[in-house]
């Protein structure tokens, strides 16, 4: 058991336990009473702005991944989460953009809010014909192929472009609904 100590030895202190294995098992880092637990990963003399990053336990018992991207040393939170005794109810922050590589993505929510005003699908297809079938399709436990759904079809032939919704003309504002 091995233990490193800086600063007031009775309140901080960083702990390398063996246990029973001579492999190493864990590391704590445990802060001062009301102070934050910080780990800095420096590369490259530590010594340009986006060099350091930072794992920080905070006393609000939120956990932030930052980087000193903006200002060396001043560090920048990229990646929050706030926990809650419910996880459901948790919170996970990321600042910038969110890229996902895979054939799924699966947001399972009860109500997905989108601030922009356009939703993008087939991004990348070669061709409206390569974009053919692409749309959106509310789905239901049966399994049956009248699924409600907006779907571009690239055909010549075809007019489908809207299948089990309704158009109404909303007349008090001269607009449509679907």
């Amino acid at each position: 058991n091995w233990t490193v100590e800086s600063g007031d030895t009775a309140r901080t202190s960083l702990g390398l336990a063996e246990a029973s294995s001579p492999r190493f098992r864990s590391l704590d880092l445990i802060g001062a009473n009301n102070a934050k637990a910080q780990i800095k990963l420096a590369a490259d003399d530590s010594d340009d702005a986006g060099d350091d990053w930072y794992l920080v336990a905070n006393t609000d018992q939120s956990f932030v991944i930052g980087n000193d991207i903006a200002s060396a040393g001043t560090s920048v939170a990229m990646l929050s989460i706030t926990p809650n005794a419910t996880a459901t109810d948790s919170v996970v922050t990321i600042a910038g953009d969110l890229v996902v590589n895979g054939d799924t993505t699966t947001v399972s929510t009860s109500t997905l809010t989108v601030e922009d005003i356009n939703i993008e699908v087939a991004k990348g297809a070669a061709s409206l014909a390569n974009a053919s079938g692409a749309g959106i399709k509310v789905g239901h436990a049966v399994v049956t192929s009248d699924h409600p759904e907006i779907q571009w079809i690239d055909s010549a032939t075809s007019t489908r472009y809207l299948t089990g919704w309704c158009a109404n003309n909303n007349a008090d504002s001269g607009s449509w609904e679907l």
